[in-house]
């Protein structure tokens, strides 16, 4: 005996067509209709939504309420930000780097 399976509503994703498989009675081999319809929760449909074919109807979205935004009480200047460099943890030397003549260079001229 059959267990009863949990049923989703799904729709084709756009341009496909989506039909049923061999074995779902009346329906079998038909396509899915645009507007919908109600499916089980069996391997078939679920591959066909991981795949992008169905997209699930029956979700409905959370709404999310505009939240508002915090008043600074800095008054806003005119003047862009110029981009901080992110400080190195390294302390400067004081003395300049001497330069040395790269390894290109001196293998060039052995």
């Amino acid at each position: 005996m059959r267990s009863k399976l949990e049923t989703m509503q799904v729709k084709p994703a756009r341009n496909r067509t989506v039909r049923y498989p061999s074995g779902h009675g009346a329906n079998s081999r038909k396509p899915i209709p645009e507007s919908g319809a109600s499916v089980p929760m069996d391997r078939y449909f679920t591959r066909r939504l991981r795949c992008g074919d169905l997209v699930r109807i029956d979700e409905p979205k959370p709404e999310r309420e505009p939240q508002p935004k915090p008043k600074s009480s800095k008054p806003k200047s005119s003047k862009p930000k110029a981009a901080s460099k992110p400080k190195s943890s390294k302390p400067k030397s004081s003395k300049p780097k001497e330069t040395t003549k790269s390894s290109a260079s001196s293998k060039a001229e052995v």
